[in-house]
């Protein structure tokens, strides 16, 4: 029997009935005499075939969407744009995992639209290690069109990008855009690409030359690169006047030396042009540990933005390495420590409003100090409110408080010290008073 087919062993006294146009199998005590059914018997053996349509590649849904189904849909997608069609004011949607290798929005009039992941994942096969792609701005969108707002949501992007470039223009490279044109919106994506390079790649965006918005989103990107300008969401921004925003972003990947090369980079930009304005709220930047013999390209770096004359501001944001070499562009962000619970404490939370859960990236705002990954993190001198749980306390015992190993715990509020805490309670015997009477007697013994 193949996946096409419905096996049936009849061998009670009810008939198994099939409908043909949703081949689904029901049964009864009586034949089914209308749409088109058929009919099994008791006693009978026998195979159902059928050949279920096949899902349309590219599917226009009548009401401004389109749906891309396959990989042969994403190249259809792909011809629709070279054809004319920008699909300003649409949305296409991505329908199924798929891998593709070949680029949209090579040309004009360029994507303007809106693409939905609807949680999907779209695997790109861009070159291989004996087999780079030497050109710029590699990426499964080339270009967005600079006088409209095209938005990406909802999109798990992985897959790898080998790049050789030979050319002496910048190479901007991008998991999602080689060429930002236009006022773009990402959200509630992830990119998980790996990227070899010899510089300017981005886990998201190569060149950025508008305002883009980054909400909610992850990026996994590992880069190994000997040139600079990587980084894990934008490669680089060259325009001026422009601004790039992260609310609720994570990075939890790597920028890696090639053969002790590597550096000029930016953990979320890896330069920006002046008169930029980056803000940076709720994000940490967590890359991966390191593997033997792999080394963060970190000479000349900077935790979230690397760049000159821009205006960088970080709001309740944390980095658990601080990715620089010691020297330049420090001072970026605050060094993440953690508070977890320790003896006798069942649970350790942030009391801290608002409380905004950002469901993408992991992470979960306090407005002072966040949690990712089920641990809180909070900075040197933060006030941190708490909110804590202890175990029972044991026969002769009685619950004494908490106590903190580093820091200031004054109640349930934690001030920060420049290290990891650990919460514990402290139980105290109990103390008893014993008075005897002895009932006149001035002598003898208990």
């Amino acid at each position: 029997m193949n996946t096409n087919q419905i096996g049936l062993s009849q061998s009670g006294s009810d008939i198994w009935t099939i409908n043909v146009s949703t081949h689904e199998a029901t049964h009864s005590t009586e034949p089914v005499e209308s749409n088109n059914p058929v009919n099994i018997w008791p006693g009978a053996n026998r195979y159902y075939e059928f050949n279920p349509p096949a899902p349309e590649d590219f599917t226009d849904n009548g009401d401004g969407t389109y749906t891309i189904n396959t990989a042969a849909g994403w190249g259809l997608f792909c011809d629709a744009i070279d054809g004319g069609e920008s699909f300003n004011g649409k949305t296409v949607k991505l329908g199924a995992d798929i891998t593709i290798t070949r680029m949209a929005s090579t040309g004009e009039p360029y994507f303007r639209g809106t693409f939905d992941g609807q949680g999907h994942t779209l695997t790109l096969d861009y070159g291989t290690a004996n087999d780079p792609i030497d050109a710029q701005f590699i990426a499964p969108f080339v270009t967005t069109y600079w006088n409209t707002s095209p938005t990406f949501r909802n999109l798990n992007i992985s897959g790898y990008i080998y790049e050789a470039y030979t050319g002496n223009e910048a190479h901007n490279i991008g998991g999602l855009i080689g060429h930002l044109y236009g006022d773009v919106t990402i959200e509630n994506c992830t990119s998980n690409v790996n990227i070899n390079s010899s510089g300017g790649a981005g886990g998201f965006v190569g060149l950025c030359e508008h305002t883009v918005s980054f909400n909610d989103c992850l990026s996994s990107t590992v880069i190994h690169s000997a040139g600079g300008n990587n980084s894990g969401f934008v490669s680089w921004s060259r325009a001026s006047g422009y601004e790039i925003n992260f609310t609720g972003c994570v990075f939890n990947g790597k920028l890696l030396q090639i053969n002790g090369n590597g550096g000029n980079n930016g953990g979320f930009i890896g330069w920006t042009g002046s008169n930029k304005t980056v803000t940076i709220t709720d994000c940490l930047y967590a890359p991966a540990a390191l593997a033997e013999g792999e080394a963060y390209a970190s000479y000349n770096s900077a935790t979230f933005a690397r760049g000159w004359n821009a205006t960088t501001t970080a709001t309740n944001s944390y980095y658990t390495i601080d990715f620089n070499d010691g020297t330049h562009y420090t001072g970026q962000g605050t060094q993440a420590y953690s508070i977890t619970a320790g003896e006798n404490v069942t649970s350790v939370a942030n009391a801290g409003t608002p409380e905004i859960v950002y469901n993408t990236s992991g992470i979960t705002s306090y407005g002072t100090g966040i949690k990712y990954n089920n641990v809180l993190y909070a900075g040197n001198g933060d006030a941190v409110s708490l909110t804590l749980n202890h175990s029972e306390a044991p026969t002769g015992y009685t619950f004494n408080g908490y106590t903190a190993n580093a820091g200031t715990l004054n109640g349930t509020t934690l001030t920060m010290p420049n290290e990891d805490v650990i919460i514990s309670a402290t139980m105290a015997a109990n103390t008893y008073t014993v008075q005897f009477n002895g009932k006149g007697n001035t002598g003898g013994s208990m």
